[in-house]
């Protein structure tokens, strides 16, 4: 007998060659599913801490589709509530729960502001957050 290993058996890879295994496809965004992820992470944190995922979703499908606003005007609107003085004050104590903010459709109303708190427009709140995180890295 002798003390050498039996030959191994030929990979597929050694009788065929490399074999090309094409790309997994990438998952398909759901555009409301993207949407409500920006309004959750656009929200203040008292506002997240009063609500969850799942209420911000069940209050959005609640509003058949034909009523749904533009996802911009929302975005526009919730960074309107974001900068008004009652949902800042105290450390944002007085914020509304983004869940009850969908339910009340505040997006048709905007906050009290003065001229010197006008927020700015979505494109530009979108631009200084870029800015602001490229400062910090």
């Amino acid at each position: 007998m002798s003390d050498e290993a039996p030959p191994a058996e030929d990979s597929v890879d050694d009788l065929f060659g490399e074999v090309d295994t094409p790309p997994a496809p990438e998952p398909e965004v759901d555009p409301e599913e993207e949407f409500l992820e920006a309004l959750w992470n656009a929200s203040p944190g008292k506002s997240r801490n009063r609500s969850s995922k799942k209420e911000v979703k069940q209050e959005w499908r609640k509003i058949p589709k034909k009523d749904r606003p533009p996802f911009e005007t929302v975005m526009e609107s919730l960074l309107d509530w974001v900068r008004c003085p009652d949902w800042t004050k105290e450390g944002g104590k007085y914020a509304t729960g983004l869940h009850r903010w969908i339910k009340a459709c505040k997006w048709e109303s905007s906050p009290d502001h003065t001229p010197e708190e006008a927020p700015k427009s979505f494109a530009d709140q979108r631009k200084i957050a870029a800015e602001q995180s490229n400062a910090c890295g």
